[in-house]
């Protein structure tokens, strides 16, 4: 579908870039979702898998309960299979966490390129793009598990003062989450290394803090509301089936239907969520575009240079 392209590469005030970001996903979410489930469909999968491992070692646990409180022999088994599922499902989130900042920067970074908007942008160059810079993408996202360590220490230390150091610790935190998707837009777009695009997305950063880290908690209350509106239908049947459980005082509540019940409702709120997060790296996309523009006015002066040149 045609339609005039939203245009981030130009000085938007913070009002301006929430109303392009809702522009660009109304325009572009049914080819980004094409993509996305085109190249997540195998970690969705695995996702269901390592969810009935939760969840089945979980009730298993309960289970293994006697009426005197002591354990049967069936509990170490169960916990073995709830700490490995927890394992492989943090290691498996930080995996697709990784491909989806790749699949969500690169989409936009060829969307920018886009002359014609009645194209779309091709999933499988997206796909090309992030194999070829599957090593770097690796490596930042090893970086950003080490800042968010860092972020989690300073929250910690900032906890024993009240209420500022909260507000503090959360404003740090969105900060981190800003500096996070602005710096891997750079990394794709302009082909940087790991420590250069952070380095480059911190001075973005830094030009206007509080923008960034008011879009980003905006917009993640708007998809936090979205997505428990979103996960509040399989939630009620979850928990109402434990609620007929609870009043039958059934301990058989591993049943088949009780445990792929909840084992699909870990999966759905699992890829929700990676899907709330690849939408909202395009909103760090357009602050990257927005800022870098206003420092370097690149594609303002392309503009001005065309003004008068013939075809």
């Amino acid at each position: 579908m045609k339609h005039e392209k939203v245009e981030f590469r130009q000085r938007l005030d913070f009002g301006q870039l929430i109303s392009y970001f809702f522009e660009f996903v109304k325009y572009n979410w049914q080819g980004f979702s094409n993509a996305f489930l085109r190249y997540n469909g195998i970690f969705i999968l695995a996702f269901i898998g390592v969810s009935y491992l939760m969840v089945s070692g979980y009730f298993g646990l309960i289970n293994s309960l006697n009426i005197n409180g002591s354990f049967s022999s069936e509990y170490e088994s169960y916990t073995t299979t709830v700490f490995a599922g927890l394992f492989i499902y943090f290691v498996l989130l930080l995996l697709v966490t990784a491909v989806n900042y790749g699949i969500s920067s690169v989409y936009m970074s060829e969307y920018v390129k886009l002359e014609n908007t009645s194209q779309q942008v091709d999933g499988r160059v997206v796909w090309k793009i992030i194999k070829k810079r599957s090593g770097s993408l690796a490596l930042f996202m090893l970086l950003l598990v080490l800042l968010s360590i860092a972020w989690l220490i300073v929250f910690v230390i900032l906890a024993f003062i009240p209420l500022i150091g909260a507000l503090f610790g959360y404003a740090l935190l969105f900060g981190l989450l800003s500096w996070a998707g602005v710096s891997c837009m750079a990394m794709f777009h302009e082909e940087m290394g790991p420590a250069d695009a952070l380095g480059y997305g911190w001075n973005l950063l830094m030009s206007n803090f509080w923008k960034c880290v008011g879009v980003n908690f905006v917009l993640g209350i708007i998809i936090g509301i979205l997505r428990l509106f979103i996960l509040s239908i399989p939630g009620i049947i979850g928990f109402f089936l434990f609620y007929l459980a609870v009043e039958e005082r059934s301990l058989e509540i591993t049943d088949t239907i009780f445990t792929i019940t909840w084992t699909m409702f870990v999966a759905v709120a699992t890829v929700v969520s990676i899907y709330a997060q690849a939408l909202g790296q395009f909103m760090n996309g357009g602050l990257y575009f927005s800022l870098s523009e206003s420092k370097t006015n690149n594609f303002l002066r392309s503009k001005i240079e065309q003004i008068g040149v013939r075809e």
